[in-house]
């Protein structure tokens, strides 16, 4: 009996993986534009077009994206499709796979639903695992990363800088979001740091947050 539950587990796990791989065989509907490959496991109604030139016309502001560059994006929507291809990323709004075929799952069933911002931060990820080595970017700051995403993706454009200094009606989430955005262009544009060299210094926080509320919260 227990060695049949310890294969029976072994080919559980095997088919797991395998999904995990190559789950394309629950996503029959695809669209493709601009090396961009969406999946869904609906018909998707549009072509899209507009929204995806909008977040490659960002990334390539980047140096980091190259027009053949290719990203696969699967529209899992929300619920249990969604958990069940994603279980090593804690990020509710998206998870990149670099390593499995440059893979981008959304909790979302199209692409206007996840949003300009968001689309630009995940493929951003991708691109940015693609330049690191696996252990470089999974020791990453979160502050450096998200920061420079929110950079990129600009989901803050229209709110002012001082929106940061909690005195504005900003949700708490959204001001940390637009706080590491600020650190990390003061850190960018003061003292010429590339991105790469951003991501892989010993830069602290805490003094370039200092410097950043000094400049916007007198």
């Amino acid at each position: 009996m227990g060695k049949k539950i310890f294969w029976l587990l072994v080919v559980l796990a095997g088919a797991y993986c395998a999904l995990l791989y190559s789950p394309d065989f629950l996503f029959k509907h695809s669209v493709e534009h601009r090396g961009f490959h969406l999946r869904s496991a609906e018909p998707l109604e549009k072509p899209y077009g507009e929204l995806l030139d909008k977040v490659a016309e960002r990334l390539e502001a980047t140096r980091l994206y190259s027009p053949g560059r290719e990203f696969k994006v699967y529209l899992a929507g929300p619920g249990s499709l969604y958990v069940l291809l994603t279980p090593f990323c804690g990020d509710g709004k998206g998870c990149t796979y670099g390593m499995l075929a440059d893979r981008i799952v959304l909790p979302f069933r199209t692409p206007e639903e996840a949003g300009l911002p968001l689309l630009v931060r995940q493929t951003l990820y991708d691109l940015l695992q693609e330049k690191l080595r696996p252990l470089e970017y999974a020791f990453l700051k979160d502050w450096k990363l998200e920061g420079y995403a929110e950079s990129v993706g600009g989901e803050s454009v229209g709110y002012t800088p001082s929106a940061v200094c909690g005195r504005d009606d900003v949700p708490e989430d959204f001001r940390l979001l637009l706080e590491k955005r600020l650190v990390v262009e003061l850190l960018m544009t003061d003292e010429k740091i590339g991105i790469m060299a951003l991501l892989k210094g010993p830069y602290a926080y805490e003094p370039a947050k200092a410097r950043m509320t000094q400049r916007y919260c007198q």
